[in-house]
């Protein structure tokens, strides 16, 4: 019996350690997806703002060049006797 009782001790801490070892396994698999996920949220969140900033842009330029085709439009559409009035011609 006092051979069965040694070997109990060393099994179970074997058994103790593998549970440990493999929790850390675990915990190191989890702080690894965090990491990817965050990573991905973030590359996400400035990809999101990046476009938005353009579509801004774009929008600016867009609302110049139609003030611009609008004001040529405007302009072009005058009779010449107005214009001659205009200017005292």
């Amino acid at each position: 019996m006092a051979l069965g009782a040694e070997m109990d001790g060393p099994i179970k801490f074997e058994v103790h350690e593998k549970e440990v070892f493999s929790s850390k396994l675990v915990s190191i698999k989890d702080s690894k997806i965090i990491d990817i996920l965050v990573s991905v949220v973030s590359y996400v969140a400035v990809f999101i703002t990046a476009t938005m900033a353009t579509r801004k842009e774009r929008k600016g330029s867009y609302d110049v060049r139609r003030m611009a085709k609008t004001l040529t439009d405007n302009i072009l559409n005058f009779k010449y006797t107005t214009i001659e009035k205009a200017t005292g011609s």
